[in-house]
């Protein structure tokens, strides 16, 4: 497996009342990463607010991944890109 990109997954939501589902993440990211041939090292999944990183899944991804993960990789839009789409209208 040397020479291959190690990918790391990150999904996270913060409600639990079922609007917003990892699943949908994960499998748009599982895509990606074997469309370009990418071996993925791990998943992690958040379930709780995006206001810090200070998330259980979100320091383990990088405490595993020192030293053999190429990178990691998740698909949100953080409070601060909301807002600047809000005010855009997009």
């Amino acid at each position: 497996m040397e020479g291959k990109v190690r990918a790391a997954l990150y999904a996270r939501v913060s409600t639990s009342d079922g609007r917003q589902e990892v699943e949908n993440q994960l499998s748009e990211l599982r895509r990606l990463a074997a469309t370009q041939g990418w071996v993925i090292a791990g998943e992690y999944i958040d379930h709780e607010s995006g206001g810090s990183s200070d998330r259980a899944e979100f320091r383990r991804m990088f405490v595993d991944g020192a030293g053999s993960i190429s990178f990691c990789f998740g698909r949100w839009i953080d409070s601060p890109a909301k807002a600047l789409l809000k005010r855009s209208s997009i």
